[in-house]
């Protein structure tokens, strides 16, 4: 992960520690490639455009009548859920999901800190018993478990099979899991301190890495940390890093 940014006019970059020295190239499996493969989704159809809107709708006033009888934030959930979105519409391409784990995602995101009232220490795995016992939000058990899974991921342990919930998903569902989980940990950290400081974003995709443009109204160091810690897992799922750079909102860097 890299952070550009700038302080008088000086732009410093924060470098990645490096291991020791590589050895000769192993071949070895794309396994990248092939977790790809798992997932075939439909592109994504234009809002309003979509025969379960209605049913979507429903599903999400249930998802904030939660958040709202929990108490958890919910200016701090409105921005991870519009961060997270900006981050699934830009980098479409390398994702490569529709619009139903659009959907997912977007509900994980209101979901995801409905366990800080009870334990904010634990709070990832709360929000996922909460999700998996809840029966006003109107979904199936398949889009129930993955919508759990998603916020129970977006701190902490990566996707692993030892996780019973992840384990019983379908080799499929695991890697739309993997992937809406690595955005929504990105979106949360660039609300790291509550305070709104990221108000938009653009990517670039390169081949190496993501660049990440944000339009934020200050000193953004505390979100570029937050996010690009757990950013760990975009880094291991798109296997390309992360670059954030704070601008303008006409996209100059900030002085």
């Amino acid at each position: 992960m890299q952070i550009v940014s700038s302080d008088g006019g000086r732009v410093k970059q924060i470098p990645e520690i490096s291991g020791p020295p590589a050895g000769p190239p192993v071949p070895q499996r794309d396994l990248r490639a092939e977790r790809l493969a798992l997932v075939h989704c439909p592109p994504m159809r234009p809002p309003g455009d979509h025969p379960d809107d209605a049913a979507r709708a429903d599903a999400l006033a249930a998802a904030w009548a939660i958040v709202r009888r929990t108490g958890a934030e919910q200016a701090h959930t409105r921005r991870v859920e519009r961060l997270s979105l900006r981050l699934f519409d830009e980098l479409g391409e390398l994702h490569g999901l529709g619009d139903e784990p659009r959907f997912y995602l977007q509900l994980a995101a209101v979901l995801h800190d409905i366990g800080v009232p009870a334990s904010a220490r634990g709070h990832h795995k709360a929000a996922l018993r909460m999700i998996l016992a809840d029966r006003t939000i109107p979904l199936d058990d398949r889009s129930r478990g993955i919508v759990a899974s998603v916020a129970r991921y977006h701190r902490k342990a990566l996707p692993a099979q030892r996780h019973a919930h992840f384990a019983e998903l379908t080799s499929g569902d695991r890697e739309v899991v993997r992937r809406l989980a690595a955005l929504l940990r990105v979106g949360d950290g660039l609300d790291r301190t509550h305070t709104d400081t990221v108000r938009d974003l653009t990517c670039t995709i390169g081949e190496r890495e993501v660049v990440v443009r944000c339009e934020a109204s200050g000193e953004a160091a505390a979100e570029f940390q937050a996010a690009g810690k757990k950013g760990d897992l975009f880094e291991q799922v798109f296997a390309r890093k992360l670059v954030f750079e704070n601008v303008r909102g006409g996209g100059e860097p900030l002085q």
